[in-house]
């Protein structure tokens, strides 16, 4: 009889962009320390493929009990599959972790992290697709040829959308119901409308009498930055006054900035890196622009809806999970001049106002999204 009773669970992220956090671990870390798991009844520890994911939650993290670990893998293709497969494998045993959730972004980091845990002899394998998968001909084909190999590897599935469960996991789990909805839920009460908040950051910002227009991600392709400094600079001929505060940092950020520099506007571009005070942010912003090429779900679009900020996102998101309040609209990529339009739109047709309870009743209340998945840790044990 093994001396801890706890149940033990493993959370895996891949990280393979150094000095990136990302969504992901945000979403994690949302769920782990919320209230309901505060009784440790459940025991996390948290590791990430290549860097460290999580790193920027370690205080917190630490403090609850968990351990951060690093498999340090930076290779790719095939011999990155075979790395995971070892390492991951070798660690899992050496551990024993009752519960092994895989919350990587590729399917086939996914698929090599299950295979992993089940040579690993894990009682318990959940995989969670958290993100859409880039719709590429070669890839759907090969998708299809190694989606049917989580029915031998995996236990349970996750899903933050639809279109990501769709996007990861093979027909007959779609067809039978059998993935579950896990919210990319957050904890609400930090992203509520204030007015002091408001009036404070746009004073430390200098932003005081401008048209702030934000957004929140990592910088890379997916996140499509490069449309949006197009859009800004077309919305400076109606807008003198507009800023745009990009808050988050990344592989392309280097390049997004050397754009604003050749369109001259780099002077009213505010890079912020990356931030633990975005809710704050965010309160600073008069409109939230969300040009992503795939999402699945875009967390950061409910938080912005929370404070009643308005939000323009791309039709590439998931509109049943996103469509929470009025404040938000979507456009088609190949429409640049509607984006300006909406963005330039009077803000006096939309009072900014907490939609907090909104956001609860659609499901993102952390409070009671980790219950769920507290309930479904143990339900069998």
């Amino acid at each position: 009889m093994k001396e801890d009773t706890r149940m033990n669970v493993l959370q895996v992220t891949s990280g393979f962009r150094k000095g990136v956090s990302g969504g992901i671990p945000s979403v994690l870390f949302n769920y782990c320390t919320a209230p309901a798991f505060e009784d440790r009844e459940i025991h996390f520890d948290y590791l990430s493929l290549g860097y460290q994911t999580f790193e920027p939650y370690r205080e917190q993290l630490e403090e609850k009990g968990g351990t951060l670990y690093n498999l340090d893998i930076h290779s790719t293709g095939m011999k990155q599959m075979f790395e995971i497969i070892a390492k991951l494998s070798a660690f899992i045993k050496r551990k024993a972790y009752d519960v092994v959730h895989i919350n990587s972004g590729a399917l086939t980091q996914v698929l090599a992290c299950a295979i992993a845990a089940k040579l690993a002899g894990t009682p318990r394998i959940i995989v969670h697709s958290h993100n859409a998968l880039v719709k590429v001909k070669s890839r759907e084909i090969l998708y299809a040829l190694l989606k049917p190999l989580f029915y031998m590897v995996a236990d349970d599935y996750f899903a933050c959308a639809e279109i990501a469960a769709k996007s990861m996991f093979p027909s007959g789990i779609l067809k039978k119901n059998r993935w579950i909805m896990i919210p990319n839920a957050i904890e609400i009460d930090r992203f509520m409308y204030d007015e002091e908040i408001r009036a404070q950051y746009r004073k430390e910002l200098g932003l005081e009498d401008k048209f702030v227009i934000g957004h929140v991600g990592r910088f890379n392709a997916q996140k499509n930055h490069s449309f949006l400094l197009d859009v800004y600079y077309d919305v400076l001929k109606f807008k003198p006054d507009a800023v745009l505060l990009l808050v988050g940092t990344g592989d392309l950020q280097s390049k997004i900035l050397a754009k604003a520099e050749n369109l001259n506007i780099s002077d009213k571009v505010i890079f912020t890196g990356q931030r633990r005070d975005a809710n704050n942010l965010m309160q600073a912003m008069d409109v939230f622009v969300f040009p992503s090429l795939y999402e699945g779900l875009g967390m950061v679009l409910i938080e912005a809806q929370v404070s009643g900020l308005r939000v323009v996102t791309s039709d590439k998101v998931p509109y049943r999970e996103t469509n929470v309040t009025d404040c938000i609209s979507y456009l088609p990529l190949n429409q640049k001049a509607a984006w300006v339009e909406e963005i330039c739109r009077p803000a006096v047709e939309m009072k900014r106002q907490d939609r907090s309870r909104e956001i609860a009743e659609s499901g993102y209340d952390i409070a009671v999204a980790a219950e769920k998945l507290k309930k479904i840790y143990l339900s069998k044990l």
